[in-house]
């Protein structure tokens, strides 16, 4: 989102990007950072549906999971093809998120999932973990057969050295 016009910034591709990776008139969530601040939660929340469909993508519902409906996680996330994880106060929203089970109730999670500023720095760690420890698994093999057919650094010095006999 664009500060001074509070628009999506189609620089990046992401509307588009976006637009085909969620169906028409999904179902959208927004995830707090703060349970306990309803009003600039709801007001934070306005803005970036209103930045979601001010580029053309068609909502839903757009519901927001705060601690005045913490009790209804589960029914809220199944529900959405569209998760946005609100920016914030990392401590706070990671807190929340723990309180909720949001990591549990992800891992069947289908849709398409979107942090935004502190949110998304949570999300990368937080949710990102089991693609972690695959890229180091796989980092690991290919070190392992590295190793098996050895450096190959040291063959391309033997080649570039010059013939000392001739045939």
């Amino acid at each position: 989102v664009t500060s001074d016009t509070g628009a999506l910034n189609p620089a990046n591709a992401f509307v588009e990007k976006l637009r085909a990776s969620i169906p028409d008139r999904c179902n959208a969530l927004f995830v707090c950072s703060d349970p306990d601040e309803p009003v600039r939660t709801d007001r934070f929340a306005a803005a970036i549906r209103a930045s979601l469909e001010g580029a053309g993508l068609r909502l839903g519902a757009y519901d927001v999971l705060d601690g005045r409906n913490r009790t209804q996680a589960a029914r809220l996330v199944a529900g959405a093809a569209l998760i946005i994880l609100a920016g914030g106060h990392v401590p706070t929203q990671n807190r929340f998120f723990a309180q909720i089970g949001l990591k549990e109730l992800l891992r069947g999670f289908d849709g398409v999932l979107v942090g935004i500023s502190a949110g998304t720095i949570v999300m990368m760690f937080s949710y990102t973990n089991n693609l972690t420890m695959r890229f180091n698994m796989l980092t690991s093999i290919l070190q392992s057969i590295n190793r098996c057919f050895g450096d190959a650094h040291d063959m391309t010095v033997i080649l570039d050295e010059p013939r000392l006999v001739d045939d």
